[in-house]
């Protein structure tokens, strides 16, 4: 296994709170970022901070559905309306789906009765929810993905340099919505500092990689992560940047560089690679 320099980028995101006239007020007890519908009060909350719980989300595409696995802090909240006007179940999923949206979120699948989607949090890091409407009560669960910190700021001199003493840099922060080559809300900004690198220094070539990690099957992360590694190159395209200067190409789960055993170390693997060609 071999050993890449990282830099690790925590995006700065507007706030998040899902708090527009669909939803109650921000309470300690519940979810900083997924709120309770109106007059809805909560019955039951289990929190698990330690260790690290899971999730699997259902993402649906082209009337095919998969399973996500997403680890980290658990939440499963449990909500009665507390008065007792009829609310229907499309009334909860519809509420849901349009404040979801409204903040940069993506639902994932849809039932008459189930909403599973993800809502990118203000440190950088996704939460992913289960919402399942009962006769009486709904119920979400979410685990909230960690986030990863930054340990170090870079510019496009900074990449060169790292690029010339160790051939390659492990970027974190440029995020896709879940299971697609779509660009999360401040990826652009490091794609800009890739632009910046290639417009400093003429002479240099590279190799945009995209990896996975082992979530899911071998050959979908593999065509993903092309896609993901393609999107990239676009991106700094539109520069002007000469196409015989890039390749762009996906490794998906063939090159960890961290265990896949830990939510830590996947997302580690989870990663945009640049790899200077010679």
């Amino acid at each position: 296994m071999k050993h890449s320099i990282i830099i690790r980028i925590t995006v700065v995101i507007c706030s998040l709170l899902i708090t527009s006239t669909t939803f109650a007020k921000e309470d300690s007890l519940e979810h900083p970022v997924i709120k309770p519908m109106p007059k809805y009060e909560i019955i039951q909350r289990v929190s698990n901070k330690d260790p690290f719980g899971s999730l699997t989300v259902k993402v649906k595409e082209n009337n095919k559905t998969t399973r996500k696995k997403v680890d980290g802090q658990f939440w499963r909240l449990s909500y009665n309306k507390s008065d007792k006007s009829p609310v229907s179940a499309g009334e909860i999923i519809g509420n849901y789906k349009l404040a979801i949206l409204e903040k940069g979120g993506k639902i994932t699948y849809l039932s008459t009765r189930d909403l599973h989607f993800s809502v990118p949090r203000k440190d950088g890091g996704i939460s992913y929810a289960t919402l399942h409407v009962a006769s009486s009560h709904y119920e979400i669960k979410i685990v909230d993905e960690k986030s990863l910190k930054t340990v170090l700021d870079f510019g496009a001199e900074e990449l060169k340099k790292a690029l010339d003493t160790h051939g390659h840099i492990a970027v974190y922060g440029i995020n896709f919505l879940i299971n697609s080559d779509s660009l999360q809300v401040g990826a652009a900004k490091i794609l800009e500092e890739f632009a910046r690198l290639m417009m400093l220094y003429p002479e240099l070539k590279i190799e945009i990689q995209g990896h996975t990690d082992n979530t899911g099957a071998a050959a979908h992360n593999l065509q993903l992560s092309n896609r993901r590694a393609r999107t990239g190159q676009k991106f700094i395209l539109l520069y002007g940047i000469n196409p015989s200067r890039m390749l762009a190409k996906g490794y998906g789960m063939a090159k960890p560089i961290d265990t896949n055993d830990t939510e830590e170390g996947r997302a580690k693997n989870r990663r945009v690679e640049l790899v200077k060609i010679k």
